[in-house]
């Protein structure tokens, strides 16, 4: 496992302490990154919106906090979601670190990059570029409403060695700010990912077709971030059968292994493994007929930390902790309307099940910050009923 305990293996839970020299922390829970889109989109800059949310979050008893994925350039996915290639945008996530370090808890920057997962309308009019020109299927959320997804332009080589420089400027970027760790984005059917599967990487040169090639471009961008910031601080995130982007890999088993053996060469921090998500049905296969429990088909390749990832509640995560599956279990949807997720497991008070997906992932402090923790409800439900 990627911690040490005085705990005996069955005992552990998402209550228990985590030991890392790097990624301490009094339980075992993690604060997802999510997308909440509420930056500016003319500037992508973090706004004191999220010095709130974070710190809130971190004030309530999560210690490990990772951030909405963060654009590494002006041509990724989300323009409201706090970017990284800025002083601007740099001294905005300054002051989230800064805030969320006085409450006692790590911060990981996760960064990004969309690749076809993009629109000319939230890229200065630019067409995205993929390692392949195929489409995603349906329609994208744009600034100027849905609209469908348009065909990206094939990446040359010279893209691709410079968009591996901007990932490692972007990692040391962070670190330099004062974040605790750099998460890699390679999933979700974003640029990293779009590389690695099948589907979407028909490649005829050295960064597509066999495995080995299609993991390439990804393999180099890790190296890269270890370069720039050391192993002991780079993640990434993987979500091998995640159709979430209209994502598919023909045999993901072989694909992940690869990727995973890598990885555990190169000694990196952490993975976080999401599960199954997004069942469109765009292909025949599901995604649980191809691996049907990706914490026991994949962890033992990978000695690092280990964090489960989509699906997951209070009994759930304690399962695959009392069961040597994962050493950490990160929560999105259940963040996003308890802020005090941490202190509502502790004391065993029923969580808020009411999300307004409405102003769920852009606008301002409605449907981010007023969600309130259980003991500010109790106060108000007292005050009401005092007058």
């Amino acid at each position: 496992m990627g911690c040490s305990s005085s705990n005996s293996a069955n005992t552990l839970s998402l209550l228990s302490s985590f030991d890392h020299k790097v990624f301490k922390s009094p339980n075992r829970v993690v604060h997802a990154a999510m997308t909440r889109g509420r930056c500016d989109y003319m500037n992508s800059i973090p706004n004191d919106l999220l010095v709130q949310y974070y710190s809130k979050v971190a004030k309530n008893g999560c210690k490990l906090i990772l951030t909405e994925c963060s654009g590494i350039s002006p041509n990724n996915a989300f323009c409201t979601n706090g970017s990284c290639y800025t002083d601007e945008q740099l001294a905005g996530w300054k002051n989230v670190v800064d805030a969320v370090h006085k409450e006692g808890a790590k911060i990981i920057l996760q960064i990004f990059h969309g690749g076809r997962a993009n629109h000319p309308d939230n890229c200065n009019g630019n067409t995205p570029f993929a390692p392949s020109p195929i489409a995603i299927r349906g329609e994208d959320h744009t600034m100027n409403g849905k609209k469908p997804h348009v065909e990206p332009t094939e990446m040359t080589i010279e893209q691709i060695m410079e968009v591996k420089e901007l990932f490692k400027k972007a990692a040391k970027n962070a670190i330099d700010i004062g974040f605790d760790g750099v998460q890699l984005h390679n999933a979700n059917g974003y640029l990293l990912d779009q590389f690695t599967r099948s589907y979407t990487n028909t490649r005829t040169d050295n960064y597509g077709g066999s495995v080995e090639n299609r993991l390439r471009f990804p393999l180099e961008v890790v190296d890269a971030c270890i370069e720039a910031i050391g192993k002991e601080k780079l993640g990434i995130k993987l979500s091998p059968v995640g159709r979430y982007n209209d994502m598919f890999d023909e045999n993901p088993l072989e694909t992940y292994t690869y990727f995973l053996k890598e990885l555990n060469k190169r000694k990196i921090a952490f993975v976080e493994m999401m599960g199954p998500f997004g069942e469109d049905g765009l292909h025949t296969i599901k995604p649980t007929d191809q691996i049907s429990d990706l914490n026991k088909a994949l962890k033992s390749l990978f000695k690092g930390i280990w964090i489960a990832n989509a699906q997951y509640d209070l009994e759930k995560g304690n399962h695959v902790i009392q069961h040597g599956l994962a050493d950490l279990v990160s929560f999105g949807t259940k963040f996003i309307s308890n802020p005090d997720l941490v202190k509502r497991f502790e004391n065993g008070w029923k969580l808020n099940e009411d999300i307004n997906w409405g102003n769920c992932f852009y606008g301002g402090a409605e449907g981010y910050l007023d969600y309130p923790t259980y003991e500010e409800q109790l106060e108000k439900e007292k005050n009401e009923q005092q007058n």
